[in-house]
């Protein structure tokens, strides 16, 4: 029977510190990990088999999967799902119990995370009792989760085959609608200041009109995308929709900038109606358009691909990143 939006129900599992979900409509059942053998034993085999019903399926490590090859936990699980080609178990930590999520709590992936959909439908939002899992197993690991977010596994394409689907039905991005960001005179900027210069010793300013700016807000842990470029660090909740945090300064050539460096999120929007954000020091300014400079870009060596404008002030560099830029890279690195 098809699921409703009322009746959409996932069945979240523990891999390490994360916590992924599978859509009840894939999953079989789920199985002891005792039961598999491991074609090289069990301490390095990465697939297995598993007999169900006298027929033999293969069984894969998702930790090893989404990049984790050196994962193992004492006690795990099989989650036997339907593909295309048949069925396949998955190794998992700890399977918790399924449960409901409603339609306003799943939101397809973010554009800037693509090379994460070779793994992945959707992202969820889901409340602490839905991740508190079974009896004393859900005890025992109740605080090694970072976030209550969890992302939808795609079992086809982690089987490796191909697959356009995505959650029917499932909420888009926040839209706040266009925003004009041409540069005029008394249009305001905030500055950011870097964490590091520019590659000439310069102190580096990022520079975003104030209508682009949404929130400048307090870090918090991100959810990672296993499969997705260097540039993204994962996603964040923003008014109850999941946003893209990307590496901003790495992008613009400071090279060395770590997002854990930081401690503020800044939330922006592009022109593209894409939301974004990035992770920045806190020292802000505001400043009011035209502006001195005292050079130009020429020397500066930074990534002009995602730079709109640069230009040298007495206070340092400004760099005004082209934010709608960065899905754009991200598709042809994923290509």
């Amino acid at each position: 029977m098809t699921q409703t939006r009322e009746q959409r129900r996932f069945l979240p599992c523990r891999v390490g510190d994360e916590i992924y979900s599978f859509d009840t409509r894939d999953v079989q059942t789920v199985m002891q990990g005792n039961q598999v053998t491991y074609a090289g034993g069990r301490a390095d085999g990465q697939t297995g088999k598993l007999l169900i019903q006298g027929t033999e399926i293969p069984v894969l490590r998702l930790s090893s999967i989404l990049g984790d090859s050196d994962h193992r936990p004492a006690h795990e699980h099989v989650v036997v799902v339907s593909t295309r080609e048949g069925a396949c178990g998955f190794l998992v930590d700890v399977v918790l119990r399924a449960c409901r999520v409603p339609d306003s709590n799943i939101q397809v992936l973010p554009s800037v995370t693509q090379g994460g959909e070779r793994f992945f439908r959707a992202v969820l939002r889901l409340t602490d009792h839905q991740t508190a899992g079974r009896g004393t197993s859900s005890e025992a690991h109740s605080d090694t989760t970072s976030s209550s977010a969890s992302l939808v596994l795609n079992v086809d394409r982690l089987c490796g085959l191909e697959t356009q689907e995505i959650l029917a039905d499932a909420s888009s991005s926040v839209d706040l609608g266009r925003v004009r960001i041409d540069m005029r005179d008394n249009e305001r900027l905030m500055l950011f200041a870097a964490s590091l210069p520019t590659p000439d010793g310069s102190p580096a300013w990022i520079a975003l009109s104030v209508t682009q700016v949404l929130e400048v807000t307090q870090s918090g842990p991100a959810l990672p995308v296993p499969g997705s470029q260097d540039m993204l660090h994962g996603l964040i909740e923003w008014r109850h929709h999941f946003i893209p945090l990307i590496a901003l300064e790495g992008c613009l050539g400071l090279v060395g900038a770590d997002a854990n460096s930081h401690n503020r999120i800044v939330v922006a929007r592009c022109s593209n109606r894409q939301i974004v954000a990035f992770p920045t020091t806190g020292n802000v300014r505001t400043i009011r358009l035209p502006i001195e400079t005292t050079g130009g870009p020429a020397s500066i060596g930074l990534n002009f691909d995602c730079i709109r404008f640069s230009c040298r002030t007495e206070d340092g560099v400004l760099i005004l990143p082209s934010l709608e830029q960065f899905a754009a890279m991200q598709a042809r690195d994923a290509a």
